[in-house]
């Protein structure tokens, strides 16, 4: 637990997967483990929100769309909408994933 608070979730993460196996009856070793997968992964979707929020500003200050011969805010808006909700996707399937295993 104190590894996962520290966010240190690429370490967490093996020792709730091995922990979950040995007692998989344990609450919440399985939430544990779901949680630091989930977690491993979010540092993704912050890196492509803020990577479509750059371009989104860049074009905004520099009016690239008119020096390029495609619209940076364009595809900055769909690279953060789609990191959104494929974050969005994995919270829901693991929620989801939750509820129905009940673990």
């Amino acid at each position: 637990m104190l590894l996962s608070r520290q966010n240190k979730f690429k370490r967490a993460y093996p020792i709730f997967k091995e922990l979950s196996s040995e007692d998989p009856e344990h609450y919440y070793y399985k939430v544990w483990r779901d949680h630091t997968q989930l977690s491993i992964y979010n540092w993704i979707f912050k890196a492509f929100s803020y990577l479509g929020l750059g371009l989104i500003l860049l074009d905004l200050v520099f009016d690239l769309d008119e020096k390029l011969a495609f619209d940076p805010g364009i595809i900055g808006l769909v690279i953060s909408t789609l990191s959104f909700l494929t974050q969005k996707g994995f919270t829901n399937y693991f929620n989801k994933k939750k509820k129905i295993t009940g673990n």
